[in-house]
Parts: structure tokens; sequence; C-alpha cells
């Protein structure tokens, strides 16, 4: 599979506190062909940023210390990641739903939202 992303982009960063959920991210987009970098907490992913342009980061909501919609607000805050694409993401299906069928509101002002259905996934779960 070829990556057809411009070549002068940064690779993508993918935040998540879950070690077998970031390297899954990771390992699905490095197989498309995208080059990754990868944190583990919402202030690692700002400390990583913060010194390597970025392309893409995806994010998780529920991380401990700073969660993902926190380190939305503080990109949002900075002049140089103030455009920066946000994709959002969450393995809970209830925690962060307002309404069955609708994103939260922090994940509408983020960006991209990708969120697990209602009541979480179960282990096989094929959608």
């Amino acid at each position: 599979m070829t990556n057809d992303a411009p070549s002068n982009r940064g690779p993508i960063l993918v935040v998540d506190d879950d070690d077998g959920a970031r390297t899954l991210v990771a390992l699905a987009l490095k197989r498309a062909g995208f080059e990754v970098v990868d944190a583990s907490s919402g202030q690692a992913a700002l400390d990583l940023v913060a010194t390597t342009p970025v392309s893409l980061v995806v994010l998780d909501m529920g991380m401990p210390g700073l969660s993902g919609t926190e380190v939305v607000e503080q990109l949002r805050a900075r002049p140089e990641t103030l455009t920066l694409p946000v994709l959002l993401m969450t393995g809970s299906g209830d925690e962060y739903r307002l309404a069955p069928d609708e994103p939260p509101q922090e994940a509408r002002s983020g960006g991209a939202y990708l969120g697990a259905p209602p009541g979480g996934l179960e282990p096989g779960h094929v959608p």
C-alpha cells in the first residue's frame, strides 16, 4: 500500500495511555505507509508537538493527567498548532456520549471523533 500524502508533511502523532491501543493504531498507520510517532500522555504529546512538526494528532479522549480535550484546548491556544488536525478517539461507548448518535461537544470542537458503540466493544467484536 502506498502513501499518497505529501512527503513534506510531518509524522502522525498517536497519543494514548493504553499501550495496546496506541500500538494498534500506530501499526495500522505504519502499514498504510505513514510515518508515526507516539506519546503515552497528554503532556508528552504537547512536549513532542513543541519540538517536532506533526501533520495529524490521533488522540485518546480519556487519559489520566491531561485528558484529550484538555490537550486539544492547549493545542488550539498555540498559534503554531491552532489549525493542526486532531482525530479524537475513545474506547468507551458511554463515557463521552451525550446522545447515541451524537459526538460530545468536546469532540465537535476538536475536529473528527472516533468512538466505540454504546456499551464499548466486546472482545472479537466486528462492526
